[in-house]
């Protein structure tokens, strides 16, 4: 597929046989001869960041050296010989390419001459000492759309419905990105007007307390109230989030799954920061043609948002936890974000659980290029969504 020729991002490396806790046993050299170093970790940065995802930290096996091995550290020798496979087929994600179109281009250039304050903590942090006020929707949305603004757990969340309701039309919780530290904006509105429009949905946008002065812990608590909230207005509810609200969707996922609280319909994820770490070196290649985001300012905003948790943690850093069980999931990416590297690992990952998973990359397309509906790709884009929810 043309989408191959980016390398990690849709077609991931087919999995060594030597994995997981049999892999860790090795690689501890319980099995060397006395006195013999164990082997020398041979893998490459990304390969090892690929590793701590899956919870696999084992050596990378090399040649025939690639083996099957099992996990208890004293084994029963096997009564005869079996053939051992070097590597296991694994099926990898189907992606739809799309062209940015004259208005994504024009938008991601401009980005480049706004102040980066994602460059450092330092930056980031004085631009938080600024007021942090929440976007209203735009006049016109309000012709068409009505709000209540209720409370649960504490927060304030926003329910749109249409003046004209459709029946059956569905609900969805849309979950603002910002990095958790600023609140939701004119974009985001403009896109849940597009999505209203379209669906007749009720929207349900959660104003979840932002870091550093809030932590996970309180998004997940507001999460299950959200949850029910939403159950009330209809049976069928989708979650949705872009950029960290998208990793907010998916670790709300998880949690619903986990709990035995129910199933989304499915999961809408827009760039989704599904790995707070920012710590994959193919990050590196991207960021030269990312105009909107950083290293550094993400990685001091995901630790104040983890509060007591780490990075690592599912809830903060959905990459890292069992994607099996999750919803069907539809992913828009655009390749010119630097989380672009993660998002597709992530792709694969769904792929490989067994969870039916739609991807569109948008080729020339920024961070969050889907929000932005004053272009025709994006509407486009949005289209697909749409006619995915109601299949």
């Amino acid at each position: 597929r043309p989408a191959q020729r980016t390398g990690p991002a849709v077609a991931a490396p087919v999995a060594a046989a030597t994995v997981g806790a049999a892999a860790h046993h090795a690689a501890s050299g319980a099995d060397s001869p006395r006195g013999e170093e164990p082997a020398a970790d041979t893998r490459t940065e990304t390969e090892r960041h690929r590793a701590q995802r899956h919870g696999r930290h084992a050596a990378a096996p090399t040649g025939n050296d690639a083996v099957e091995q099992d996990a208890d550290p004293d084994p029963e020798p096997r009564a005869t010989a079996e053939p051992v496979l070097a590597e296991v087929a694994e099926p990898t994600p189907d992606v739809v390419l799309v062209p940015a179109d004259p208005a994504l281009r024009v938008t991601d250039q401009g980005l480049r001459v706004l102040p980066n304050v994602w460059e450092s903590e330092e930056k980031l942090l004085a631009s938080l000492a600024r007021p942090r006020e929440e976007a209203a929707p735009h006049r016109s949305m309000h012709r068409r759309v009505e709000f209540q603004k209720v409370m649960v757990a504490g927060r304030p969340v926003v329910v749109a419905r249409p003046r004209t309701p459709l029946a059956d039309a569905p609900v969805v919780v849309h979950w603002h990105g910002g990095a958790y530290v600023h609140p939701v904006t004119t974009t985001h509105w403009r896109w849940i007007d597009a999505l209203i429009q379209r669906t007749g949905a009720t929207v349900v946008v959660p104003g979840y307390g932002l870091a550093p002065d809030h932590t996970v812990d309180e998004a997940l608590a507001l999460a299950d109230g959200v949850w029910d909230l939403a159950h009330g207005l209809g049976p069928r509810v989708f979650l949705s989030g872009d950029s960290a609200g998208g990793g907010l969707a998916v670790a709300q996922a998880m949690r619903l799954r986990d709990a035995g609280m129910g199933a989304p319909a499915g999961l809408i994820l827009i760039s989704p920061w599904v790995d707070a770490t920012v710590s994959n070196p193919e990050i590196e290649q991207y960021r030269s043609v990312d105009h909107m985001l950083d290293t550094e300012g993400p990685r001091a905003a995901a630790r104040w948002w983890a509060g007591t948790r780490e990075v690592t943690d599912p809830a903060v850093s959905p990459a890292f936890g069992d994607v099996h069980g999750l919803p069907r999931t539809f992913v828009l990416q655009g390749d010119r974000d630097m989380l672009y590297p993660d998002t597709m690992e992530f792709v694969t990952d769904l792929v490989r659980a067994g969870v039916d998973t739609t991807t569109v990359v948008c080729e020339g397309g920024p961070h969050v290029y889907a929000l932005m509906v004053w272009s025709e790709r994006a509407t486009e884009d949005l289209d697909r969504v749409v006619r995915w929810m109601g299949r």
